[in-house]
């Protein structure tokens, strides 16, 4: 009952009245300019612990490779397909409540508008900020890979052959399946730390089986291409 009051009256963006201009002068704008990526990735991290509340007001399912550009269409009000850095700025401070000062969220426009064209498109803002996340994630030696693929493999045969799904060894097109719990055809991260977690379907595979370090390096090296996301080829091709 709590539950279902608060999605129906909590709203995100009831504080959100449209952006205000921000007047930057050279210094400020050459110092955010000059940000590094470890400098920004924290920031990025804590706008995206702000979508627990988010997607929970929007009933909506929490993605990391969905919710930047979830994100981006509310804010877009003008319906043009773009957002400028007073838009970003107005929707990092008052939507995602981050009480980043000018400075940093010019550093982080920066790195998002990477042509420098003043306004950026919904694949530019999720891809860019999504990346930042992605390359703080581990890099992990290919033995160390191979070891944690036999481990899927292993618990995927155990667990799931008790459902007679079929699921046999090395049968990676059926682990795949298990894994895209939204049947879309592509894999995100929530879904593959989801079923590798999760037990009775899953594998039940535990922090001391599977750390969650093994499980962002393994995501990092799947998603070779940094899209977001895997199809069943990329998936089967990699686990091979």
């Amino acid at each position: 009952e709590f539950m279902h009051f608060m999605k129906e009256y909590y709203d995100p963006m009831a504080a959100y009245t449209g952006p205000r201009h921000r007047e930057l002068d050279d210094e400020q704008r050459s110092e955010g300019k000059a940000m590094t990526e470890e400098q920004l990735r924290p920031l990025v991290l804590q706008m995206h612990d702000q979508f627990d509340r988010i997607c929970f007001a929007w009933d909506l399912r929490n993605a990391m490779n969905k919710n930047w550009a979830m994100l981006f269409e509310r804010l877009d009000l003008d319906g043009s397909g773009r957002l400028d850095f007073d838009e970003f700025a107005a929707a990092v401070n008052d939507v995602l409540k981050c009480p980043f000062d000018d400075v940093s969220l010019y550093g982080l426009w920066c790195f998002i508008d990477t042509d420098e064209s003043g306004e950026v498109t919904i694949k530019e803002f999720q891809s860019r900020l999504y990346i930042l996340v992605l390359s703080g994630w581990p890099i992990l030696k290919k033995k160390h890979m191979k070891r944690l693929c036999t481990r899927i493999n292993d618990a995927a045969v155990h667990e799931f052959s008790k459902d007679g799904s079929g699921v046999s060894e090395g049968n990676w097109f059926a682990i795949f399946n298990k894994f895209d719990t939204d049947e879309s055809g592509r894999l995100g991260f929530e879904e593959l730390e989801g079923v590798t977690r999760m037990r009775d379907p899953g594998l039940n595979l535990r922090e001391k089986d599977m750390s969650q370090d093994e499980l962002k390096g393994l995501w990092r090296a799947i998603d070779e291409d940094s899209s977001g996301d895997v199809t069943v080829d990329e998936f089967m091709h990699f686990m091979k």
